[in-house]
């Protein structure tokens, strides 16, 4: 198992920056490290891009009535049997074959 560390947290005081250090530590397998590894992915940018997307991913805000609205219109489209229902294993699938096409696409 290896621990990959990310760190980087600037703080602004006046007009001169300094690092304040966090530290975010994720363990990962072996076969998938080194993967990533041998691949020569930079980890720390893929890191910080991941992190930076978490806080803003790009897409508006919805209100709670929208959200609600979401929800209900799912809800009813399971019930009338108008939504595809896929099983668990599939979704798996889907969600692995899309990755590896953007895996693919970067290298």
């Amino acid at each position: 198992m290896y621990r990959i560390y990310f760190i980087n947290d600037i703080i602004k005081y006046n007009k001169n920056e300094r690092y304040k250090m966090q530290t975010l530590q994720f363990q990962v397998q072996d076969d998938l490290y080194n993967t990533i590894k041998d691949s020569g992915i930079d980890i720390n940018s893929k890191v910080k891009d991941f992190l930076y997307n978490l806080v803003d991913d790009g897409y508006p805000t919805i209100s709670t009535n929208e959200a609600q609205q979401r929800v209900s219109d799912a809800v009813d489209s399971y019930n009338n049997g108008t939504m595809k229902i896929i099983s668990h294993q599939d979704m798996w699938n889907d969600i692995d074959k899309d990755c590896q096409v953007k895996i693919d696409s970067r290298v």
